[in-house]
């Protein structure tokens, strides 16, 4: 008996991965968009289905009035003991369930970001340590200084409630 791996696939989560370990039941879990493991998207009901751990089995029940599938076969209202591997589909959201042992053996090397030291936390993070240096993106200079040389009221904006409204250009300035 070992460890069971469920990995939202498809849909909008916070929680992407959950694992059933071998004596601790677990449920009835719920899964939708209001339910204790939210996912969403298209058709995704407010509690749409559930997961029940006995300690050793994943069994899956949908709740009326939706649709769930499990590998293209529609899943009732019984707790139904998924086989492994298998696709749980509830609306567009999508769960992969697998023997979490037969993942790892299966050759996942994905490495944690907080387990890498130079991992970019943004689009726009380009540290220098991460980049080899004579990189055209390796920067040995110091940072700049982003704020202006002289702070006075031509480097401050208007709040938008003084602001007018302009009929046209400013006229040119005179001689």
């Amino acid at each position: 008996m070992s460890e069971i791996l469920v990995q939202v696939i498809e849909g909008t989560t916070q929680e992407t991965s959950r694992i059933f370990s071998p004596g601790a039941p677990v449920g009835p879990l719920g899964l939708g968009s209001a339910a204790e493991w939210k996912v969403e998207g298209p058709g995704v009901g407010p509690i749409h289905a559930y997961f029940y751990f006995d300690g050793s089995t994943l069994l899956a029940a949908t709740a009326p009035p939706y649709t769930t599938t499990v590998n293209g076969t529609p899943l009732g209202g019984d707790w139904t003991p998924l086989p492994l591997p298998c696709e749980l589909n509830l609306g567009g959201a999508r769960f992969q369930i697998q023997n979490a042992t037969a993942f790892a053996d299966a050759g996942n090397t994905n490495t944690a970001a907080s387990e890498i030291d130079d991992v970019p936390t943004s689009f726009l993070d380009r540290s220098s340590a991460a980049l080899p240096p004579g990189s055209p993106l390796h920067h040995p200079s110091p940072p700049v200084n982003r704020r202006p040389a002289v702070e006075d009221e031509s480097t401050k904006f208007l709040p938008i409630e003084q602001m007018r409204r302009s009929e046209g250009p400013a006229p040119p300035p005179g001689p």
